[in-house]
């Protein structure tokens, strides 16, 4: 299983269940065996962890994993996100893959009359975690149409207005609910994170012609089937 990659123990994280159900059909895999959200299945040196959507369940649930292997004498080599994503650049076609660099919390700051400060420049947390290039980003590389910066969100942008206030932050391609949180969790356990995103949509306000999720996740399928 993912033969390809040869990266040691790696750590593969799913946010939703439609997401969880084109892996494990890429796989080979009964979807029975698909765990609930917050728990993995093992299957040899690759655990499918369940993480569930979000920030919060992205950050809980990869750390919980990282925390059990940590006794272990093989602990995680890397984790490796998949699943779908929306695009600000309507020059990406839907169903293209993306390969993530830097990761940016495009939503979490303080906001005023003056305008919205990051938690960076507030002087709290990150706001940007730094791509952490290794062996893995790099034999996935050659998987991809495109490689850019991805923005993390607690609300996904289903308006043209809100989708300009994100564009407007930060210069990144993707938009998605978990890549920031779980490459802060990596950062702080010293375990390369690599993002892998199908473009499902196009940012900003929904028609027929924004967004195509039965090819993106077609196209999930079909990449984890070759790896």
């Amino acid at each position: 299983m993912l033969d390809s990659l040869k990266v040691g123990k790696l750590l593969l994280a799913v946010a939703s269940e439609n997401e969880l159900e084109a892996v494990f059909r890429g796989l080979s895999l009964d979807r029975e065996l698909i765990p609930p959200s917050w728990k993995s299945v093992e299957f040899g040196s690759v655990t499918i962890l369940h993480t569930g959507v979000g920030k919060t369940n992205a950050a809980g649930a990869v750390s919980r994993e990282l925390t059990l292997a940590e006794g272990d004498k093989s602990q995680y080599s890397a984790v490796l996100s998949l699943g779908l994503a929306g695009s600000y650049d309507q020059n990406l076609k839907l169903g293209d893959l993306v390969l993530g660099l830097d990761h940016v919390l495009l939503d979490e700051g303080t906001i005023s009359d003056g305008g919205w400060v990051t938690l960076e420049r507030a002087g709290w947390a990150r706001t940007v975690i730094r791509a952490n290039q290794g062996k893995l980003s790099k034999k996935l590389s050659k998987y991809v149409e495109h490689q850019g910066n991805i923005g993390t969100v607690s609300t996904i942008s289903g308006t043209d207005r809100k989708m300009e206030i994100y564009k407007k932050r930060f210069e990144v391609m993707l938009e998605v609910m978990e890549s920031a949180a779980i490459a802060e969790v990596c950062d702080k356990f010293r375990v390369e994170y690599v993002d892998l995103r199908v473009v499902s949509n196009y940012c900003g306000a929904r028609n027929p012609t924004t967004h195509d999720f039965p090819k993106a996740l077609a196209r999930l399928e079909e990449l984890v089937s070759k790896l």
